[in-house]
């Protein structure tokens, strides 16, 4: 018997497009994840579909690790998303993949901008630390 895995996202996707998708992962959660290229052409975009999501949540997962390619407009896009759901007081998580990080290896040195490599450590990282409120009560 032979397993056929289905081919990632990305590679379905004309050269160019982008892929959004989004899900709730449980009553306080929702991840937005993209696939393809995100770039100048398609940034809005992704800025608008999250945007646009009016499901109350308290987390929000950026998923960019099936991207093909990461313009700096990408990085305007998650950075408009990120202060967007500041406003709306919930905790934002990306999970970079090798093309998040190229670019922020170069225009976010610092490591200002919190990533994880994994939605499970998006998970993780959302969620309050009790020894963290312990210790500062």
């Amino acid at each position: 018997m032979s397993v056929a895995l289905a081919a990632p996202l990305a590679a379905t996707l004309r050269p160019g497009a982008i892929c959004i998708r989004d899900e709730r992962l449980d009553p306080s959660t929702l991840l937005v994840d993209a696939a393809g290229e995100l770039d100048a052409a398609n940034a809005r975009q992704l800025v608008d579909h999250v945007a646009a999501i009016d499901d109350p949540h308290s987390t929000l997962i950026v998923d960019l690790r099936e991207l093909t390619f990461f313009g700096t407009e990408g990085l305007w896009a998650v950075n408009r998303i990120i202060a967007a759901s500041a406003k709306r007081h919930a905790t934002s998580v990306l999970v970079a993949g090798p093309e998040v990080r190229r670019v922020l290896r170069i225009c976010d040195p610092h490591g200002a901008l919190r990533t994880v490599s994994s939605v499970v450590d998006a998970l993780v990282a959302s969620k309050p630390n009790p020894m963290h409120t312990l210790i500062h009560a």
